[in-house]
């Protein structure tokens, strides 16, 4: 298929000089305000008193034992699982053929002991989904999020569980990772971002692609996602200010790549499933990153739109942090891209809840019956 096919109605409406700057954005710069809205969660916990009464000849002695926690047995907050508690989860439930899922001590899941294979797609009766992960490397991304970490830390952390080796995704689905920011020179090709050191140029870098002219199909390539968030770092080593949210451009080189993908391997229209996940906290910006959500031609919902009208390319949508700003863009992007509205989280479980079940409508929408 030619790229001319999908490229025109893809890039349409794309203009470098279109862009207003606005001077009162946030992320961009030290001088500018940013008013990064931060949820803080309070954890309430009822302290039990276990009273004893131990009886000798002489004297009655009462001991006092306080919890709860870890161990109890309840799912409380900044838990995933309790004891034998696992809130219905299993390794089937969370995508693996089988295995035993342990809760740790620290409650947290333990995958280790899940399993599943890792079959070459000719093994599939299906072709397997080519799906690309589209991460928010703004620098709004270091405010703090759930038990003193950054929303950075736990999306990261979230999609290590989630890609990493045996997981549904890592075994079903050929895997690609683009980190954006902003191009806060659109005019020149090849713009770095001041102090950026994780190789974005011009807003966006593509870490991990799914083939190349050596191999047809990266298979089970999760980890190399895991490898190159933990590569690229916290966005500007953890600064509050520096890089901006240019989401369009990131799902521009999305499409970009499925064209690629299209013409490398003869594929037609609908042949294959191709998908997409944005996981941000903020609001879009313009190209340079200075103002939220203007101009409009920079809206990515134009071009999720496009995409999800054309050839059925689904955009789900992930925006961590409760900002409500930044949940009514990304819920027009889900509506555009054809996924309905964004999932919103605020904690970690919040977030591994989310992408279980993006994780299950891509299983839905394309099953490959790997063996």
């Amino acid at each position: 298929m030619a790229r001319s096919d999908l490229l025109p109605v893809l890039l349409a409406g794309l203009c470098a000089s279109c862009f207003v700057i606005d001077e009162s954005a946030d992320d961009v710069a030290a001088t500018e305000t940013e008013t990064d809205t931060q949820s803080e969660t309070t954890d309430t916990t009822t302290e039990t008193t276990d009273t004893t009464t131990e009886t000798t000849d002489t004297t009655d002695t009462t001991e006092t034992d306080t919890g709860p926690g870890c161990g109890n047995g309840v799912i409380e907050q900044g838990e995933a699982c309790d004891g034998d508690n696992f809130a219905g989860n299993s390794c089937e439930q969370l995508g693996y053929a089988g295995g035993t899922l342990v809760c740790t001590d620290e409650c947290t899941l333990d995958t280790s002991g899940c399993t599943t294979g890792c079959a070459v797609e000719p093994e599939c009766v299906n072709p397997k989904p080519n799906v690309t992960m589209i991460v928010d490397y703004s620098t709004s991304m270091n405010g703090v999020m759930d038990a003193g970490l950054t929303r950075w830390e736990v999306v990261t952390d979230a999609l290590e569980f989630h890609l990493g080796p045996a997981s549904w995704l890592d075994a079903n689905a050929h895997l690609s990772l683009i980190r954006y920011g902003h191009d806060p020179a659109p005019a020149d090709a090849g713009t770095t971002i001041p102090n950026d050191d994780s190789g974005l140029v011009d807003g966006h870098r593509i870490d991990v692609e799914w083939f190349d002219g050596q191999d047809p199909w990266f298979e089970c390539n999760g980890d190399a996602i895991v490898d190159a968030l933990a590569v690229a770092g916290a966005p500007m080593d953890g600064g509050q200010f520096g890089i901006g949210t240019w989401t369009r451009g990131a799902l521009v080189a999305a499409a970009d790549s499925i064209l690629l993908s299209q013409e490398a391997h003869a594929e037609g229209i609908g042949e294959r499933v191709y998908v997409n996940i944005v996981l941000t906290d903020g609001a879009w910006t313009g190209v340079d990153g200075t103002t939220a959500l203007a101009p409009a031609a920079e809206n990515p919902a134009n071009t999720a739109g496009m995409m999800f009208n054309s050839q059925m390319i689904r955009t789900f949508v992930i925006v961590v942090g409760g900002d409500q700003q930044a949940e009514g863009a990304g819920d027009m992007l889900a509506v555009a891209g054809g996924t309905g509205s964004a999932y919103k989280a605020t904690t970690a479980i919040e977030l591994e809840q989310a992408l279980i079940a993006v994780r299950g409508q891509i299983q839905q929408l394309a099953d490959p019956q790997c063996p």
